[in-house]
C-alpha cells in the first residue's frame, strides 16, 4: 500500500512539472504569424527613399496625383510587414522553355543582371489579378507572390536593384459587411479605394505593404494606369478639350507597335468613329523599352460634347489574347 502512494505521488508530481512547463513554453513562444499589422502613422510617410526617388514611382504617383491632386506622400503607411509569404507555395513550378522564349516575354520584367524577373500581369485577360517570380531563389523556379480578385489590381513593379523590387496597385476600401465603401451605394463614381505598394526585399526575405489614404479616384482613369507599363500617353491628358488637328504624342512598349505604327482612334460619344491615323514610333521600335510616337488627327466637329480617344496595339495575327487597347475620354471644344 505504501509503494502505491509513492507511485501516485510521482504521478501528480509529474504531471505538475509538466503543466508548468508547458505554460512557460506557451508564455515564451514566438509568434508563428509572419505578418503584423502596424498601426498608421499620422503625419510621416513611412514610404522609403528608395521607393519614393525612382522614376517609375515617380511616373506611376504623379498620374495620380494628376487627378486627385489631395494625394500625398505623407500620408502612405505601413498596413503590414513580415516574412515573404508565397500566395500558393504549393503551386511552385519549372516554367518550359517555351514559357520563357514566348511573346509572353514582353511583360516580364527583369532584375538588373536579368537572372529573375517579375509577372505583374501573371492573370492578364482574367478578371483577377496577380503577381509571378521567377528564380526568387536561385531555384528557377516560378511562383505566385500576390494574388486578389476583382477587388485589386496590380497594375506595374519595378526593380530597385537585383534583390529588391516594389509592385504597384490599388483595392477597394471595404465596409464590414464586405461591400465596397461608397457615398452612394452601387455608384462607383462615390466609391473609395486605396493605392497599394508592395516593397519586397529578397536578400532579407522580407515584405512590406504599404497603403495611401482612402481616395474617390476617377474611374476610367483606373483603367488608363493599367497600361502605364506598355503605353504612355503624354498629349492628351484625359478629359482634356480638344479640336482639329489633334496632336497626339506618347511613347509605348516596341511590342505595341507593327512595322513602326498602331492606329489612333477617334470617337464621338455615340460610339461613331471619326478619326483614325496611325501613330508613327519616333525611334527603332523593334525592342523591349518605350519608343516615342506622334501622330495627328483631323476631323470634322461632332454633334456630342464628349467622346475617346483609343490607342490599339497593333495585331496583325488578329487573336484576341495579342490585343489591346488604351482609352482616354476627351472634351471637343
Amino acid at each position: 500500500m505504501r509503494n502505491k502512494y509513492i507511485l501516485i505521488g510521482i504521478g501528480v508530481t509529474a504531471l505538475i512539472v509538466l503543466g508548468v512547463g508547458k505554460w512557460f513554453l506557451l508564455k515564451n513562444a514566438v509568434p508563428a504569424t509572419p505578418l503584423q499589422t502596424i498601426v498608421p502613422p499620422q503625419q510621416k510617410s513611412s514610404l522609403s527613399e528608395d521607393i519614393t526617388k525612382h522614376p517609375e514611382f515617380i511616373f506611376w504617383f504623379s498620374q495620380w496625383q494628376n487627378v486627385t491632386p489631395s494625394l500625398s506622400l505623407e500620408e502612405f503607411y505601413r498596413q503590414t510587414e513580415g516574412q515573404i509569404r508565397l500566395y500558393s507555395p504549393g503551386s511552385s513550378r519549372k516554367p518550359s522553355e517555351e514559357e520563357l522564349q514566348s511573346s509572353a516575354t514582353q511583360r516580364y520584367l527583369f532584375s538588373p543582371d536579368k537572372k529573375k524577373f517579375i509577372n505583374y500581369l501573371a492573370s492578364l485577360g482574367e478578371p483577377d489579378s496577380s503577381v509571378d517570380i521567377y528564380n526568387r531563389m536561385g531555384d528557377r523556379m516560378l511562383e505566385t507572390l500576390l494574388f486578389c480578385g476583382t477587388p485589386c489590381t496590380f497594375y506595374y513593379a519595378f526593380w530597385i536593384d537585383n534583390n529588391r523590387f516594389v509592385i504597384l496597385g490599388i483595392t477597394e476600401v471595404t465596409l464590414p459587411d464586405g461591400n465596397q465603401k461608397c457615398d452612394i451605394p452601387n455608384n462607383f463614381d462615390t466609391c473609395y479605394d486605396q493605392l497599394t505598394v508592395d516593397f519586397y526585399d529578397l536578400t532579407k526575405n522580407t515584405q512590406i505593404r504599404y497603403l495611401s489614404a482612402e481616395h474617390i479616384f476617377p474611374q476610367e482613369w483606373v483603367g488608363a494606369l493599367f497600361h502605364a507599363n506598355l503605353i504612355r500617353v503624354t498629349m492628351p491628358k484625359a478629359h482634356a478639350m480638344i479640336s482639329s488637328p489633334l496632336i497626339v504624342k506618347g511613347e509605348a512598349r516596341g511590342s505595341w507597335f507593327f512595322e513602326a505604327s498602331f492606329p489612333v482612334r477617334l470617337f464621338d460619344a455615340n460610339g461613331n468613329e471619326i478619326a483614325v491615323q496611325p501613330a508613327q514610333a519616333q525611334g527603332e521600335w523593334m525592342t523591349e523599352n518605350f519608343v516615342p510616337f506622334t501622330a495627328v488627327l483631323r476631323f470634322a466637329a461632332p454633334a456630342t460634347n464628349t467622346g475617346t480617344l483609343v490607342f490599339e496595339k497593333d495585331n496583325p495575327s488578329g487573336l484576341p489574347e495579342h490585343s489591346d487597347e488604351l482609352r482616354i475620354p476627351v472634351r471637343f471644344r
